[in-house]
């Protein structure tokens, strides 16, 4: 029974929706793609498309983007979503190996949130030239802080979840302050590794790579 619960289970394609950009998301698609799901990406180009439609249709709990379909399951919420994909793959080791280790990946997700909460207004903002360097000031310390306990190309020196939303993080981070980027030297080679996974880049090859939304004020190259 549990045998064919576990074909079925890998049977059913999983289906992750948000916007058409990197985002929220980009770190559970790495994911996704790295343990070799069977999923597809449901890109929303306009906002009606979610708004309008499948925010009320689709029978969440809990309605937002990005959001993870598979079977009768359905999930929202970025960080419990790579949960579920390492626990549905039976991957628990990318959730810490042992409860310390656990309990650290879950510090860096509580850090890498802060980082978030104020960074994330710059994207949006139309003064976003001159809030550039209050924003950074406000940031710098906790970007600090990853970087001073990172091991080696991974944040516990092994592979976590935490590293595809670090990796994602710095991405983003390193491409608005890219004078910043040669101070975190580990930082910045996690994010090499992750993206060099090829999984991961076979992905971006006709997966999604934009990095900023178009709604944005602020826009990356």
């Amino acid at each position: 029974l549990k045998s064919a619960i576990r074909q079925t289970m890998a049977d059913t394609k999983i289906t992750l929706g948000y916007w058409g950009v990197a985002g929220l998301a980009q770190p559970s698609r790495f994911l996704l793609a790295v343990l070799g799901a069977n999923w597809e990406d449901k890109v929303y180009t306009a906002r009606e498309q979610w708004f309008d439609q499948d925010k009320t249709a689709l029978g969440f709990k809990f309605p937002n983007l990005p959001y993870l379909l598979d079977g009768e399951t359905k999930i929202t919420e970025s960080i419990a979503i790579l949960k579920y994909i390492a626990k549905r793959f039976g991957r628990e080791d990318l959730l810490g190996k042992s409860p310390a280790d656990y309990g650290l990946v879950e510090t860096y997700f509580g850090v890498i949130k802060d980082i978030e909460v104020i960074f994330g207004p710059l994207v949006y903002n139309e003064d976003w030239k001159n809030q550039l360097a209050p924003t950074w000031d406000k940031v710098k310390d906790k970007i600090h802080l990853i970087e001073s306990n990172i091991v080696n190309e991974a944040a516990l020196g092994y592979l976590t979840v935490v590293d595809f939303k670090l990796a994602a993080t710095a991405m983003v981070l390193f491409k608005v302050y890219k004078d910043k980027e040669g101070e975190f030297k580990k930082l910045t080679a996690l994010r090499d590794h992750v993206y060099g996974l090829p999984e991961v880049k076979k992905y971006l090859e006709k997966g999604v790579s934009l990095l900023i939304s178009p709604f944005a004020k602020l826009q990356l190259e």
